[in-house]
């Protein structure tokens, strides 16, 4: 993938990511709504976020917020793997340029 076609596509997760951000927060294995503040751990990611019964934007919310992470740090590693090997040019073995 060309430079400008890899820091596109990055821009774009990032950008969703920090939208995601806006409406979540990661909390060790925990992802926390940051409208009524509650959590749910990695082992219900496929069962529907329990909001507290007050939170306004439980209809605009994705009721799965952890296959939305899981979907947006995918894509971001497979952009990113290429780049990692050493052979697209964006850094060593480790990613760390």
């Amino acid at each position: 993938m060309s430079d400008r076609k890899y820091i596109e596509a990055t821009s774009a997760i990032n950008g969703d990511l920090c939208d995601f951000s806006n409406r979540w927060t990661l909390d060790g294995d925990y992802l926390r709504c940051r409208f009524c503040n509650r959590a749910q751990i990695t082992n219900y990611m496929d069962s529907p976020f329990p909001h507290a019964g007050s939170c306004k934007p439980t209809r605009v919310l994705e009721p799965q917020p952890w296959r939305t992470f899981l979907a947006l740090t995918t894509e971001l590693a497979r952009l990113a793997a290429p780049q990692a090997d050493g052979l697209g040019g964006k850094g060593g073995g480790n990613g760390v340029q």
